[in-house]
This record gives structure tokens, sequence and C-alpha cells, in this order.
């Protein structure tokens, strides 16, 4: 049965202080796939000026990004992730967290919203479309990162898909989990959560809604099992 956005707030509430852990058992490509798409974030920047880093969890991304941007915008619904993220960026960065502008909230937040059209040079958003319900709101999100974005900067979007053949990948997924250590319940908590949480959508349809939102170019940068990087330039 799918949860209502409490329960997402809940789930995330409870796991702030342990996910950074959980999340490396449960994407089994996570820290490269960080790697990555911070890169091609700066990659594809027209300046190294400023980067809004949406849907940024507990930072796991604001150290690479602070090393290749002026100043970071580190949005989070969460405020346990949040609490994370800016104690963790005072340990790992010292002096370099002022960079760091942390907000509570969405697209749709009233802080996010009074930022100025066309004002970063890239967008970072790691894991976080999955968790919005239904393509209209997935395309208003889209669209409000599209209007952050100066001409020729591009949202770097991560995203777990619904795969055409998903008993195949979570069969792989499964037996990597097993190698990693994990516990019978613990692959199947994980897996009910991905089927209740995440509102997942294919490659194609998430290439779609891109375009929808007035991305012009979107390129597949990478995949690993049923997570991939998408690059979408303005």
């Amino acid at each position: 049965m799918t949860q209502t956005p409490a329960d997402q707030a809940e789930l995330f509430r409870k796991m702030a202080a342990g996910y950074d852990a959980a999340i490396r058992v449960y994407q089994p490509s996570y820290d490269d796939m960080l790697h990555l798409s911070t890169d091609l974030a700066a990659a594809c920047a027209p300046g190294r000026t400023r980067c809004l880093d949406y849907g940024c969890g507990t930072g796991g991304a604001l150290a690479q990004l602070c090393a290749l941007f002026d100043e970071v915008v580190a949005v989070d619904p969460g405020r346990a992730m949040l609490d994370v993220a800016r104690a963790r960026a005072s340990q790992e960065q010292g002096d370099g967290a002022a960079r760091v502008r942390f907000v509570e909230g969405t697209t749709s937040s009233a802080e996010v919203a009074a930022l100025d059209d066309a004002s970063f040079d890239a967008a970072h958003c790691s894991m976080v479309l999955m968790f919005v319900e239904g393509d209209e709101a997935k395309l208003a999100t889209l669209r409000a990162l599209h209007r952050l974005l100066r001409p020729g900067a591009a949202l770097v979007q991560t995203e777990v898909l619904r795969d055409a053949d998903e008993d195949a990948t979570f069969e792989l997924w499964r037996a990597i989990m097993r190698r990693r250590g994990a516990t019978e319940e613990q692959i199947a908590t994980g897996e009910r959560q991905i089927h209740a949480l995440m509102h997942r959508r294919d490659a194609g349809e998430i290439r779609a809604l891109l375009a929808a939102a007035g991305f012009a170019h979107v390129t597949q940068a990478y995949q690993s099992l049923h997570t991939a990087i998408f690059v979408a330039r303005k």
C-alpha cells in the first residue's frame, strides 16, 4: 500500500541519524554515483558561482559541491535531515560551511519560491523526485527547478527507476545485499519501502517529464541496477 507524505516524513525523521550508513547498504554504487553527479553538476555549469542542492538530505554531496561552487543553497523538507547536514558541514568544512545556506522546505515553500529566476549555475537533485506523488506534482517540481537555472545550466537528477524487468533487477539487488551482510529482514524491509514510499517512473517517463518542464536536452549519463543519473540542460 502506498503511504502518505506524513509517513515519508516520519520515516526520514527516524532514519536521519543512521541514513548515511543505511544508504550505502541499500544503494550499492552510492559513493560512485555521488562523485559522478556532483562532477556532472560542475562540468555542465556555465559558471561556478551558485549551486542548488535540492533534497540535500544529510548533506552527503555538500563537501563536493562546496569544493566546486562559491555558494550552495541546500534545500530539504526534513528538519532532522537538515540538522545532520548542518553538523556535518561544520565538521567537514569548518569555516567553509558558511558558504552553505540551508532552507527547510520544498519548491512550493515561500523561501524557495522567493529565489530569483535564473540565479543558479547548476541544480543537483539526488533521489528526490521519486518521493513526489503524481506526475503533475513531479512536473511542478521540475518546472520550479528549471526556473531557477541560468540559460545553459543543467539539472543533474538521480532517480530510482521502475524497471521493465523488475523481477530480474530486484533479484540482483537482493544478491548484492546478501553478499554485503544484510539480513533477510533488512532486505525485505528495504524492498517494502521501495514499493510503498517511492512513486517511481521508467527512464522514458522521466525524460518526458523533464522535456515537459522545459529542459531542452536530456541525457541518461549512468545507471546502476535500478538507479540512474540524468543530465537535463536548460
